[in-house]
């Protein structure tokens, strides 16, 4: 999946780009901690009523019972911390932006998976700890409060595709958008890659 990630970014360098391989000034655990506590509290509390009528419940997937489950545990106190964190990571990410335009991740950190599996419980041989870690890229993305639009970035020997995200200072849509179609006519996935339905 980096592979293919990687590759894509020479597309960026033929469009006069420098990339560098580079992150925020600041550690991603507490901010993928501080991601799940906001995430229960915010999604959690949307369900709640459902949660609290038994029939209802029943129909609940195991991952909504896991939000609303974590954030019937959660105090006042942990959503401050947790707020904190998004704030320094925010910070973190503006001062990134102060060296460079844009930053490129990973739209997940696994090529589609089957409709029969709820999600990876395992990832190149790390067990994942949540339902939403192997959308640790996207979230972390979403955290930082800039604009991001997922693009194409190739296949894998299955066919599978993965995408990359091109990431902006906050309130930079349009220079995301701009990049965004800059890249994609470069790369013309569209023309030179059909899905099969498609192509046949």
């Amino acid at each position: 999946m980096l592979e293919v990630c990687k590759t894509a970014l020479k597309t960026f360098e033929a469009l006069g780009c420098v990339v560098e391989e580079a992150q925020p000034d600041y550690p991603l655990e507490p901010v993928w901690r501080a991601i799940l506590r906001i995430r229960a509290w915010q999604q959690g509390g949307g369900l709640l009523a459902l949660y609290n009528d038994p029939a209802k419940r029943a129909l609940l997937k195991p991952e909504a019972i896991h939000e609303i489950e974590t954030g019937l545990k959660l105090s006042a106190y942990d959503i401050t911390a947790a707020s904190v964190i998004r704030s320094e990571w925010y910070q973190a990410v503006r001062q990134f932006f102060d060296r460079y335009d844009y930053f490129i991740v990973p739209t997940a950190q696994v090529f589609p998976i089957g409709a029969e599996l709820h999600w990876p419980t395992e990832i190149a041989g790390q067990k994942m700890e949540t339902y939403h870690e192997w959308m640790k890229a996207m979230l972390l993305v979403s955290m930082s409060g800039c604009p991001a639009l997922a693009v194409p970035a190739g296949f894998d020997e299955r066919n599978l595709p993965m995408g990359i995200q091109i990431v902006a200072p906050n309130r930079r849509e349009l220079d995301c958008l701009a990049l965004g179609y800059a890249y994609t006519t470069a790369a013309n996935w569209t023309n030179t890659r059909l899905p099969s339905l498609l192509a046949s």
